[in-house]
């Protein structure tokens, strides 16, 4: 017989206290879970700024870029032409002005070079005639002197002697000169001393200060080399390129010209007297046009972003990062303010809007190509119809730079969002760490209850059994 209100099965065990901790938890948990969740929206959010930041400077970037004007300006791109590029090639900066010229190539620049005497290889004859210890010698390039010195046993071979010039020239700092051992045959060897840059300007001078050494070697840069004695290989005059520009007779110590035509580099391959080349400028169309993609790319990334950011599902309500962010729905409205507004100053008749050389405004704020003929045919009617958009006091590379620097300057406004989210992510911590306190000594305190709840249980279960045991007993044994 049993002992109703009192079950004889356990109340609970480990497993049982520890399921019911975890329920307790989990319910007490929820404005922690609440307040993590929060803290993971901010963090979405000042990862947005961060992009929309990043996005922003390579705006306003290249808006600094594109403020530029003369020989710096990013409009200035310019192609050449000529008519034999065996000869000459040529390219242009923005200082070039459009137009043809004349071009014939008299002679290439060289590079000043002394050769020594011819001398057999195994021979002594060298290190006997100038004798042992440091021999001494200046070499002057361009009005700057070297001292070097070369110190002999006296019983040197040819080849180790003028391996050790050759060393100790190659091995001086800053010295314009490459010095090498020619064998010119299968017993001989010379020395080569050639200026590492060509022209009249970088000859070479050299001369003995103690000893004989130089002279002996026959490196004379009074003499032409003739045979196998040693002196200079081309005389001064032939030393300089030598050409006709536009029939102007021209000289100069290199083979890349930079100086001649403004804006306009030749690059002389070969020479022939009796060509005339004919090298044209032009406007780059494409390049013009590439410029203005690339603004326009940048632009729209910005654009984008801020589209992409401020989305409102009107079925769940869920809400872009940006989305009811007054300072980034403005900063979208007032890009495009400055982007279709006209730029003043500019001369009558100039296109004066970006729709005057074919780009205009989607709906979404995005720029687009609408009419890339008439792109083209303002470009070659005038290139600065272009650049005076963008580069001109008032364009539009002042205006976006400008404006984009309120957002992404030291303290700008993008870096107050992000201080804002960091001050809301702190408190939450704090606030997330004071619940788990006090959720731990709450759950503590708990389980010790659950504990003594189980005790007694347990030995509630211990009493009804003994009773148990005691009226079954009673009965079975007549004592009712």
């Amino acid at each position: 017989m049993s002992v109703d209100g009192v079950s004889s099965a356990p109340v609970g065990n480990g497993s049982a206290l520890d399921q019911l901790v975890a329920q307790y938890e989990s319910i007490q948990r929820r404005p922690i879970d609440e307040l993590e969740l929060k803290r993971d929206q901010l963090s979405d959010k000042s990862n947005t700024y961060s992009e929309l930041k990043k996005k922003s400077k390579e705006l306003k970037d290249l808006a600094m870029k594109y403020k530029r004007t003369g020989a710096l300006s990013e409009f200035g791109s310019k192609t050449t032409s000529s008519s034999d590029e065996k000869i000459l090639t040529s390219s242009a900066n923005a200082k070039a002005i459009d137009g043809t010229h004349t071009v014939v190539v008299q002679q290439l620049a060289k590079a000043d070079t002394l050769v020594s005497n011819q001398e057999t290889r195994t021979g002594t004859n060298v290190s006997t005639t100038v004798g042992a210890g440091a021999k001494t010698f200046d070499i002057t390039v361009n009005g700057t002197t070297f001292n070097l010195s070369v110190t002999l046993t006296g019983s040197e071979t040819n080849s180790a002697l003028m391996q050790a010039v050759v060393d100790q020239i190659n091995g001086t700092t800053d010295i314009k000169v490459n010095a090498s051992v020619v064998n010119d045959t299968g017993t001989t060897s010379r020395i080569s001393l050639a200026s590492k840059e060509s022209g009249y300007d970088n000859r070479i001078t050299i001369a003995d200060t103690s000893g004989t050494l130089i002279t002996t070697l026959g490196l004379d840069d009074s003499t032409k080399s003739v045979g196998t004695a040693g002196g200079y290989l081309y005389e001064d005059t032939e030393l300089n390129s030598k050409l006709l520009v536009d029939n102007i007779a021209i000289e100069a110590s290199s083979n890349k010209v930079t100086d001649v035509i403004t804006g306009v580099t030749l690059d002389l391959k070969s020479a022939d007297a009796t060509k005339t080349i004919t090298v044209g400028v032009d406007t780059d169309v494409d390049g013009l046009k590439t410029t203005v993609k690339d603004f326009m790319e940048k632009y729209n990334a910005v654009v984008d972003y801020i589209n992409g950011a401020s989305f409102i599902d009107k079925t769940t309500y869920l809400r872009g990062p940006l989305a009811g962010e007054s300072a980034y729905q403005n900063m979208r409205f007032d890009l495009r303010a400055f982007i279709v507004e006209q730029v003043t100053g500019l001369d009558s008749g100039q296109p004066s809007t970006l729709a005057g050389i074919g780009v205009t405004i989607s709906r979404e704020g995005k720029l687009e190509f609408t009419d890339e003929d008439e792109f083209k045919k303002q470009a070659e009617l005038d290139p600065t119809y272009i650049s005076d958009l963008f580069n001109s006091t008032n364009g539009l590379a002042s205006k976006v730079h400008d404006f984009l620097d309120n957002y992404t300057q030291t303290g700008g406004i993008i870096d107050q969002s992000e201080d804002t989210i960091e001050e809301k992510t702190r408190n939450i911590n704090k606030r997330i760490k004071r619940y788990e306190a006090g959720l731990e000594v709450q759950i503590e305190s708990y389980r010790r209850q659950f504990a003594q709840l189980q005790e007694l249980m347990s030995g509630l279960q211990s009493q009804q059994a003994s009773l148990s045991t005691v009226l079954n007993g009673s009965f079975y044994g007549g004592g009712f």
